[in-house]
């Protein structure tokens, strides 16, 4: 893609080199390489994220094996709101009004919305879904020199916000838990709870770039 810097073009471009190991940062890395696979976003996306270098750095962690499993379940609950709120999300994306000016307005209002009451396992399920929509959106919009702040912007919330909850309340492995509960349908921040507060902050700003990735699979195969 023109106009991104060399630099840029690998995670540690992207993301300050100190956060390269992060368990975190990983997983949202993976995770949304993962949800663009197969999509028309892909390669602008891999242009920002270099796919091999998120590997490499998976695979020398001391957390690989709950990394992958982690990424696994966010994807399943990720794709499983998607489908569920897709009419929803396609009647909000026709007042999508993100430009250059605003972009870290709007996302940050979107993550004040998310989180005014506090931190859940389905509120950080839900941001990284926003997240991954929101650089999705940037692509499709062509802003894609916005993409690494999107990545950004993602790992800040994470370590100033989310990371001590996480720490807190058990750490991944206790997500995981979480995330089969949801997965099983015994769950009670499943479905319509999960759908409806980011449905809420998507109002707040007039957006719904999730459904971006769905209407890109319409047209692109799928998996």
């Amino acid at each position: 893609m023109a106009g991104i810097p060399m630099a840029n073009r690998v995670i540690s471009g992207a993301v300050s080199g100190h956060y390269q190991t992060d368990t975190a940062t990983l997983i949202v890395m993976k995770l949304v390489l993962e949800i663009v696979e197969d999509t028309e976003y892909q390669e602008s996306v891999e242009t920002v994220i270099n796919k091999r270098t998120v590997a490499s750095d998976i695979d020398s962690s001391a957390n690989k094996d709950l990394i992958y499993v982690v990424v696994k379940k966010l994807r399943l609950l990720v794709e499983a709101f998607q489908e569920s709120q897709l009419p929803s999300l396609l009647e909000q994306c026709d007042r999508l009004n993100v430009t250059h000016a605003n972009a870290r307005t709007r996302y940050n209002l979107t993550v004040q919305q998310l989180f005014h009451d506090g931190v859940t396992w389905g509120r950080v399920v839900l941001f990284c879904a926003f997240s991954v929509g929101y650089l999705v959106h940037v692509v499709r919009r062509d802003m894609a020199h916005l993409s690494d702040s999107v990545i950004k912007w993602t790992v800040g919330v994470f370590k100033s916000k989310l990371d001590p909850w996480i720490e807190q309340s058990g750490g991944w492995e206790n997500f995981s838990a979480f995330a089969d509960r949801v997965l099983a349908g015994s769950e009670g921040e499943q479905g319509s709870g999960l759908g409806g507060r980011l449905l809420a902050a998507a109002a707040v700003l007039g957006i719904a770039a999730l459904a971006g990735l769905i209407v890109g699979r319409g047209g692109g195969g799928g998996h």
